[in-house]
């Protein structure tokens, strides 16, 4: 009751691995960024900027509440250092994906929230258990 999001997870039996997508109904990641007004350098910026500086901590939290704002990054590091697969964010008007070895955004028609959806394997696994 109240909730705006959803978190789905499926083992997915046939290539070994547990798929997860996350979707929050809200305004969408660069909206609430413009909502919570922006630093002055980003009001010429691209939508695309906005959601990689995000991903960077550049932006730290929309709402500038105390230990928000670091979800983003993580789910960045993670990415870059290999425990998670097949990463794809959509929110407003960009879709970004991780692709041999870089981030790549594409514009697309709005859409209102945000859609994360991701892929642990073992290779995944093995490389976070040899990160320990």
């Amino acid at each position: 009751k109240g909730i705006n999001w959803w978190l789905w997870r499926d083992k997915d039996q046939v290539n070994k691995k547990m798929k997860y997508a996350f979707v929050d109904m809200g305004t969408g990641i660069i909206a609430s960024y413009k909502e919570a007004g922006l630093p002055f350098r980003y009001w010429f910026k691209s939508n695309s900027t906005i959601l990689m500086d995000a991903l960077k901590g550049k932006l730290g939290s929309s709402t500038k509440q105390d230990n928000r704002g670091r979800g983003l990054p993580a789910i960045r590091e993670m990415v870059e250092k290999g425990f998670i697969s097949d990463f794809r964010i959509t929110t407003n008007n960009i879709s970004l994906h991780y692709e041999n070895g870089e981030f790549v955004c594409t514009r697309h028609r709005d859409f209102v929230g945000t859609f994360i959806a991701w892929s642990i394997d073992r290779d995944n696994f093995n490389i976070w258990k040899q990160s320990l």
